[in-house]
């Protein structure tokens, strides 16, 4: 049998067709393959990096927690007025404090008594016993009644006001909440012993929860975003 010039384009254009198809499959197979291996591979990386974010987030916690641990001993009061002088405002803090607490200080209790910044009036207490400072966060009801002029302060202080003295971190994580609480995301929030808190609502009603880190709020609100 003699091949045609016809017979050999056509022979040729089939084993052509063939060869494509197996190499059109062994692509497609290689292709699969690696595909797969690659998901399975991004897979395993998403789980280390999120493992790897847990233990950041908790280090990070440790850390701020210990920092507002080192702040036990110390309040910020507001509204002793701007033009009292350093060394009068150790003498006001101590009638606030003897006025409203069940026991009385002296100087020797105090370790430190000074404004926090020349752009605010708020005055940084630091006592030598955390106990006191507990003492006068617990007394803010009978300060915010306190009258002023009956303990002679009346012409140094305006409406006071104690708070605990937050790390900046902290600080940030209250005003985070407090906004959080305009937006109606949450019931209430308040501060306890350097600890944020939030009031939410679920399926079993009420609860307060700690937060700590920012990564508690996205547990509570999976849409909040670090803005």
């Amino acid at each position: 049998m003699v091949l045609t010039t016809k017979d050999l384009e056509e022979g040729f254009a089939n084993q052509k067709s063939t060869f494509q198809t197996m190499l059109d499959e062994s692509v497609a197979a290689i292709r699969t393959e690696i595909i797969s291996r690659l998901t399975v591979e991004n897979e395993n990386l998403k789980k280390r990096i999120h493992s790897l974010q847990v233990k950041v987030n908790d280090l990070e916690k440790d850390f701020e927690s210990n920092l507002q641990y080192q702040r036990k001993s110390n309040v910020v009061i507001t509204g002793i007025r701007e033009n009292v002088i350093h060394d009068e405002l150790e003498g006001i803090v101590l009638t606030v404090f003897n006025n409203v607490c069940l026991h009385d200080i002296n100087s020797r209790d105090i370790v430190a008594c000074h404004r926090l910044s020349k752009k605010t009036n708020n005055v940084l207490v630091k006592f030598v016993n955390s106990k006191d400072a507990t003492a006068l966060l617990d007394s803010k009801d009978a300060i915010n009644s306190m009258n002023l002029n009956d303990t002679g302060l009346a012409n140094n202080c305006e409406k006071i006001y104690v708070q605990e003295h937050l790390s900046p971190y902290i600080s940030n994580l209250a005003y985070r909440c407090r906004c959080l609480k305009r937006e109606n995301k949450v019931e209430k929030t308040k501060i306890q012993k350097g600890i944020v808190k939030v009031l939410v609502k679920d399926e079993n009603g009420f609860s307060w929860s700690n937060i700590q880190h920012i990564s508690d709020i996205v547990k509570l609100i999976p849409e909040y975003s670090d803005k």
